[in-house]
């Protein structure tokens, strides 16, 4: 029995956004977000990550094409928060892929 709405699209795009604690200033995200860049970057399955800061650090991640890696975006998501929990431990985090619904 099927456990979601949509069966899960790999389209190559993960989004990573990062909860902040509230009236942390500039400083406090550019070293968090050096922090995710050093997960994401160099990362085997990851051909661009395009990271900046709105109002909290975002990564925008590319991956490979399907037949240069060896993980779908399932197993990749699973391994990158297995990665983040270890290395960025004060911070709160989403990983999740991008679907396209038409």
């Amino acid at each position: 029995m099927p456990k979601t709405l949509l069966p899960i699209e790999d389209t190559g795009f993960i989004s990573v956004s990062t909860k902040s604690p509230s009236g942390v200033g500039r400083a406090y995200h550019l070293q968090n977000n050096a922090q995710l860049n050093s997960v994401f970057n160099g990362d085997p399955a990851i051909e661009a990550n395009m990271s900046y800061i709105e109002s909290t650090p975002e990564n925008h991640l590319v991956l490979k094409p399907w037949d240069e890696r060896k993980q779908n975006i399932e197993q990749i998501i699973s391994r990158l928060m297995a990665k983040l929990k270890r290395r960025c431990r004060n911070m709160v985090f989403r990983c999740q892929f991008v679907q396209q619904i038409i």
